[in-house]
């Protein structure tokens, strides 16, 4: 049976590597094309538009690492099938499952291995490739302030702003997270407000100060109330990060604090669910894969390269179409993000049923 598994196991790595690789360059095509403008057209050094291409890297990987796993798990089942390997395996008594272990074996590394990337690699080269670009392009460091995001504003302060008017110099819906030493924070919260250089000056404020257990042990309305930020604020809008320079862990540490403060952590839930799901993709779709191929007659290849690509067309619309359920609230966010997996899930328990029971 090892040599049974590894057998397998090399049938799978084959296709996996050479389509990963190609689906990561076909990936970055687009943004070839961008760099290619930026190098004409802004005259951006070329050293810059390697490196914007390199930070790409991860990015386009994470999406070709799924579409390698079920054109793999597709082409390696249909090779077996189609030189009567597979026949002879299952009429030993083996069932499709038990065949298919090195493969989900590795659909299961991979699915790790693609967790990994995209939170400890991912989000820190979107966030670089997105400052570089913008310095880049329109000399402007700082971005327009993002829905939903939180920004550290110094050793003891963190801020939330739902609107900045950056002309005006304008805040709406803000709130300011104070950590206490050996204590919970801190909790103001505006509904209005502006800056100056380091200076922010909020109107309507609410204080919440929190007691050992994490309850409101104090809470006071304000007219107006004065922080100082440890740097001025245009540079500090600049540091803020969009979900997808983020991992789950910070994601999860913003939505923490979003809660505490009784805000609604919004669109930024499905984000959190989706970094897990979006990686486990991988072994859902090679359990999809192994009954699916049997499908194809005698293994055609063109029948696993049309069917990987049906497939992971319709999962990543599926995927779209669900993300904006979720954050439109019409699903709740797990369910949004776990959507197409589960959907693939049932259909992959279908055919494997249908499997064992005609084989």
């Amino acid at each position: 049976m090892r040599l049974l598994d590894r057998y397998v196991a090399v049938e799978f790595l084959g296709p996996f590597a050479v389509t990963a690789a190609g689906f990561m360059v076909l990936l970055l095509t687009s943004t070839i094309f961008q760099l290619a403008d930026l190098v004409v057209v802004q005259r951006v050094a070329a050293l810059s538009t390697v490196n914007l291409l390199l930070l790409k890297v991860p990015a386009a990987l994470s999406l070709a690492i799924p579409i390698a796993t079920l054109f793999a798990t597709l082409l390696a089942t249909g090779r077996l099938m189609r030189d009567g390997e597979l026949t002879v395996m299952r009429t030993a008594g083996l069932s499709l499952l038990r065949i298919g272990t090195p493969m989900l074996v590795l659909g299961g590394l991979i699915s790790a291995a693609n967790y990994a990337l995209n939170e400890y690699v991912l989000p820190a080269a979107n966030y670089r490739y997105e400052v570089l670009v913008r310095r880049l392009m329109s000399q402007d460091p700082v971005p327009a302030i993002a829905q939903d995001v939180f920004f550290r504003g110094g050793p003891s302060h963190w801020f939330y702003v739902r609107e900045v008017n950056r002309d005006q110099r304008l805040l709406k819906d803000v709130l300011v997270y104070e950590l206490v030493p050996g204590s919970f924070p801190t909790l103001y919260t505006a509904r209005r407000g502006y800056y100056q250089g380091r200076t922010w000056v909020l109107e309507d404020v609410t204080m919440k100060r929190l007691d050992e257990q994490g309850y409101v042990a104090v809470e006071a309305a304000m007219r107006r109330w004065q922080v100082t930020l440890a740097e001025p604020t245009e540079s500090l809008l600049g540091a803020q990060k969009s979900p997808d320079a983020m991992s789950r862990r910070e994601l999860g540490e913003q939505i923490r604090r979003m809660r505490q403060a009784g805000l609604a952590p919004g669109s930024l839930l499905v984000d959190y669910h989706v970094k897990l799901s979006l990686p486990l993709s991988c072994l859902v779709l090679v359990l999809l894969g192994l009954p699916l191929a049997l499908q194809g007659g005698r293994g055609d290849r063109s029948f696993g390269v049309a069917a990987s690509l049906g497939l992971t067309l319709l999962y990543y619309i599926l995927f779209a179409l669900s993300r904006s359920l979720g954050n439109s609230g019409s699903l709740s966010p797990v369910a949004a993000a776990w959507l197409p997996n589960l959907t693939y899930l049932a259909a992959a328990g279908w055919l494997l049923h249908r499997a064992e029971w005609a084989g």
